[in-house]
């Protein structure tokens, strides 16, 4: 088993491209190799956090995202991870290995 596979990663799931995706894609690289294995979800989030800081990446955390519906906004508690540069939406996940799935 390679380092890769036995490494936790952060996937990244984009609506738009540009200088602060790009920004964003060396954070999570830097993440990567920087934080031990098996680390929660919230750890790689607060390490990502502090890098988009570094960077002068705008961002929120835990931002509410409201379903519309038939003109009203619900609160069914969802929430991005983390909205960058306010186009960006961050969905963090954490896993013991690579999966085909997460193989784009």
């Amino acid at each position: 088993m390679n380092l890769e596979s036995r490494r936790s990663r952060a996937t990244l799931n984009t609506a738009v491209g540009g200088i602060a995706a790009g920004g964003l894609l060396e954070s999570l690289n830097k993440l990567f190799w920087n934080q031990r294995p098996l680390s929660l979800e919230s750890t790689y989030e607060a390490c990502l956090c502090h890098e988009l800081h570094l960077k002068k990446i705008a961002f929120e955390r835990q931002k509410p995202l409201p379903v519309r519906y038939k003109g009203i906004n619900l609160d069914c508690g969802y929430r991005m991870d983390i909205l960058a540069e306010n186009i960006l939406a961050v969905e963090l996940k954490a896993s013991d290995r690579i999966e085909p799935i997460h193989k784009a």
